[in-house]
């Protein structure tokens, strides 16, 4: 099977440079397995690629039922994308989002649930906590819209869990008319 590159597009979160790559012939498994296992081997095979020439990297996967993608960075890196079309509950809004989080993202949970996922990705297995709703985010900026019609928002986020130490980091939101993506790295 041949393997045709997918694009690389770069990200900076304080100093730390995110190369990421998304697929858009990405599809969750299901009843087309055939086709997805496909991808999802094009993707792997990527990935194994990128790691091999990059010794001492850290990456992060996620995908949605079309869209698949995934961050490599010299530290720990979390990343996380959605279509702009998926809705979450109210209920479940209420578990994860502060209203100040709500506020500051515009009332757009999904873009909440991007940041907080993205943070929990960038913390080890040992130091994430047990529910998302402990990662709380804040110093929240939002940029003018990039040249090509992304917004751009950027946050700090500290996890407050009392069974683990406390940890801080940053990230970044970027959302088009389709996607929203987040990127995390934790403090230094």
């Amino acid at each position: 099977m041949e393997l045709k590159p997918i694009p690389k597009k770069s990200v900076t979160i304080c100093s730390v440079e995110i190369d990421y790559f998304i697929s858009p012939g990405w599809k969750s498994l299901g009843r087309n397995a055939k086709a997805t296992s496909s991808n999802r081997l094009k993707l792997e095979q990527h990935l194994k690629f990128i790691l091999k020439n990059r010794r001492g990297c850290y990456f992060s996967l996620s995908h949605t039922r079309h869209l698949g993608g995934f961050a490599v960075a010299q530290q720990p890196v979390g990343f996380d994308l959605e279509p702009t079309t998926r809705r979450v509950s109210k209920k479940a809004v209420l578990r994860f989002a502060s209203p100040y989080e709500l506020a500051h993202f515009n009332n757009n949970a999904l873009a909440v649930w991007v940041a907080k996922e993205a943070a929990f990705k960038a913390l080890r297995t040992t130091a994430q906590p047990k529910v998302v709703s402990a990662i709380q985010i804040d110093g929240i900026r939002h940029l003018k819209k990039h040249h090509n019609s992304r917004q751009i928002c950027l946050f700090q986020f500290n996890v407050n869990d009392s069974h683990l130490l406390p940890k801080r980091g940053y990230g970044r939101c970027e959302f088009d008319k389709r996607t929203i993506m987040g990127f995390a790295v934790i403090s230094p």
